[in-house]
């Protein structure tokens, strides 16, 4: 009776030891597969954590809206109105001395997926004041002249990422890199204007409506850290477009959480726009830059 017991519980033992290590085993499989999947979840959200260095290369959409702060250090042009032109160069203390009003309106908003994007960005800043000009033999007698300018852009775009490729083969180091071609429609709108005390007004304001093309490289060189350069093109005289407009964005942008990132970074904006002849013409040819801030919103 007690050998059978015996060889009843050897049995018993024979069976459950190896089954609790295949138990165990499984359990522990399955924690290193979680971790594991914790793991890869989270470098794929670091990897993908700024503009610069790209996302919306999945199947969900990757929506962000970056209001954004241009100061222009140097406003250094030429301008036409009513066919006389001036060299004008402004520095960022003259403005905020010499003129009475300056404001600006930015945004810029972008909705990517599966390597393709929308892009929409606006710009509208304007500078207003009022000046007393000394005329030459009057010594006694000076003009009153207000004089306004604004200017306003708008791009429509459409973009396609070419190249999104890790730097490190290995896959050890948080870094690749982001190449975005972009294509659309820039609309700009120009006003220059002298008032003078008579209520007379000199110049204008033209809008128009120009191709537009560009490039976007994107390099994240650390887990949350990014460096890049936007750069577009457009007019190129077509129709009443401008001869040509440039800018050009270069900085890094810094993931500060989740969902928000800044943008540190300086901005070139030239054109080149004429038009009408004579007394009629009018046109600005210069560049305005200066550092730009801009804090980005993902949704």
């Amino acid at each position: 009776m007690m050998r059978d017991v015996g060889l009843t519980m050897l049995i018993v033992l024979a069976v459950l030891v190896p089954l609790e290590s295949a138990v165990a085993q499984d359990l522990g499989a399955q924690r290193v597969t979680f971790a594991e999947s914790v793991v890869d979840s989270a470098e794929t959200t670091a990897s993908e954590s700024t503009q610069f260095s790209g996302r919306g290369t999945g199947p969900d959409w990757d929506v962000f809206f970056q209001p954004y702060v241009w100061i222009p250090v140097t406003i250094d042009y030429k301008a036409t109105v009513s066919g006389a032109s001036a060299d004008i160069r402004l520095t960022l203390q003259e403005v905020l001395d010499d003129f009475d009003e300056v404001y600006a309106l930015t945004g810029r908003l972008e909705a990517w997926r599966s390597g393709f994007g929308i892009i929409f960005d606006g710009l509208f800043m304007g500078i207003e004041g009022e000046f007393d000009i000394d005329i030459i033999g009057s010594p006694d007698t000076a003009l009153d002249l207000n004089v306004e300018v604004d200017i306003a852009i708008v791009d429509f775009a459409l973009g396609w990422r070419i190249l999104s490729e890790p730097l490190d083969p290995t896959g050890k180091k948080d870094s690749h890199i982001v190449i975005d071609l972009i294509g659309g429609a820039r609309y700009q709108y120009l006003k220059q204007e002298i008032t003078l005390e008579t209520g007379d007004v000199i110049g204008t304001s033209k809008d128009w409506v120009e191709p537009m093309i560009g490039a976007r490289v994107g390099v994240q060189v650390r887990e949350r850290l990014a460096v890049g350069i936007r750069a577009d093109a457009s007019g190129f005289g077509v129709g009443s477009a401008s001869d040509f407009t440039y800018n050009v964005i270069t900085g890094f942008e810094l993931q500060a959480k989740d969902s928000i990132e800044v943008l540190l970074a300086y901005r070139w904006f030239g054109m080149d726009y004429s038009n009408g002849t004579g007394v009629d013409e009018f046109g600005f040819d210069g560049v305005i830059h200066g550092p730009y801030l801009g804090v980005t919103i993902r949704f």
